[in-house]
């Protein structure tokens, strides 16, 4: 049994080549993982009984058979954040594009920077990406394929590790070309 230790910014957290398990019982809980995305919204043993125990409510993995079924919570840091967005303009007529700017707090290289439209959840045509241009991450959204309507812009990002980052930017309403008033 593997529990009660603190596994901190290490290239590869933990490999499991064995019959290993990574936490004691419920409420003794697992390791504290640095990496660790998950939130703590839920308690007891099965995690779902609404409340914080200081677990997350989601195992870590650690590979194709092993995880800690009670990660601790407390010392994670995010790998992605966004520190400041433009979405610009909020109203726009299809054909127009939307310029966005992000700045981004990562703890490793980015590689990868994506904005794309969303309507009642699901993906609409088209993505934007995102080019550096010093700190800030700079694209322009073409609208030409979206139909009138309100979408959510979201942006994912990828990091030189592989972790990915979802978040949204806010959201834009789209009107027929000749729509607004003068």
């Amino acid at each position: 049994m593997i529990y009660g230790n603190r596994f901190i910014d290490n290239v590869i957290q933990a490999e499991d080549r064995g019959t290993n398990v990574w936490n004691a019982a419920y409420p003794l809980g697992g390791n504290l993982w640095s990496d660790y995305q998950g939130r703590d919204e839920m308690k007891d043993a099965g995690q779902d009984v609404p409340g914080r125990d200081g677990f997350g409510d989601e195992p870590y993995i650690i590979g194709m058979s092993a995880a800690d079924q009670y990660p601790v919570m407390g010392g994670q840091t995010r790998q992605i954040s966004v520190e400041k967005k433009v979405l610009e303009p909020a109203e726009a007529r299809i054909g127009e594009r939307i310029a966005i700017e992000v700045e981004f707090q990562s703890r490793y290289k980015l590689l990868q920077a994506v904005v794309r439209a969303r309507q009642d959840g699901s993906q609409a045509p088209g993505y934007c990406r995102l080019v550096p241009s010093g700190e800030v991450y700079q694209g322009s959204f073409q609208t030409a394929l979206l139909d009138p309507g309100r979408y959510e812009m979201v942006l994912t990002a990828t990091d030189e590790r592989g972790y990915e980052f979802e978040e949204s930017l806010g959201e834009i309403d789209l009107r027929a070309r000749g729509s607004f008033s003068s």
